[in-house]
């Protein structure tokens, strides 16, 4: 059994061509397959992928294949403002699961990062980039319960531009005390100090 997953323009993003590996055969009946991928490859908003399912007999002429269309939509709790600077894809990472978080419900004693891929477009000095990143967290009460005004402040001669262009930033979101004031406000600001470009990241979110 195989699996592609092909985006639109036809560009392969995914690809399985064995993932049985049955060397000796199964004695199963009725035979029960399962095939599935997690869509954490980058992206942008509403784009149309096709996943491709090829069953085939090694031992014979028989073959099916299944196939489907889907489209793949960012978190819609996450709301993001830019000038001048562009992404490839923002989304929560719950880091205890591996998993996308989809709504905006998080688990207190658990660790989530929002992550932010392919950033493009600060002014480039010598091969490297001057980003500042700010990250606040409030309650319903106007408390903070996380804040931090440049989470680059340890680089001031700067950042590879690779880094931003090929690589994420995760900023990481980490819950301490027993009573929560739902919804949480958050603000992440990616500004760039050799030019007026940045963007915000905001979400509002609920801590169980």
């Amino acid at each position: 059994m195989s699996m592609v997953v092909i985006k639109k323009e036809n560009q392969m993003v995914l690809s399985n061509l064995n993932l049985l590996n049955l060397k000796d055969g199964t004695n199963l009946s009725p035979l029960k397959l399962e095939a599935n991928f997690s869509a954490n490859f980058p992206y942008q908003n509403n784009e149309e992928y096709e996943v491709q399912i090829t069953i085939w007999d090694t031992k014979g002429e028989g073959k099916f294949t299944y196939n489907m269309h889907f489209t793949i939509k960012g978190n819609e709790h996450i709301k993001v403002k830019t000038t001048d600077i562009t992404y490839k894809s923002i989304f929560l990472w719950n880091e205890n699961k591996s998993k996308m978080v989809l709504n905006n419900k998080l688990n207190s004693k658990e660790k989530y990062a929002l992550v932010i891929e392919g950033v493009s477009g600060l002014k480039i000095e010598n091969g490297k980039v001057h980003p500042e990143l700010s990250l606040l967290l409030t309650d319903a009460k106007g408390n903070i319960l996380i804040a931090n005004k440049n989470l680059y402040s340890n680089l001031p001669n700067g950042l590879d531009v690779s880094k931003l262009t090929e690589g994420q930033i995760p900023v990481i979101l980490t819950f301490n005390g027993d009573e929560f004031f739902n919804p949480y406000h958050l603000i992440v600001v990616l500004k760039d100090t050799k030019s007026d470009k940045k963007f915000i990241i905001e979400a509002d979110l609920e801590i169980e």
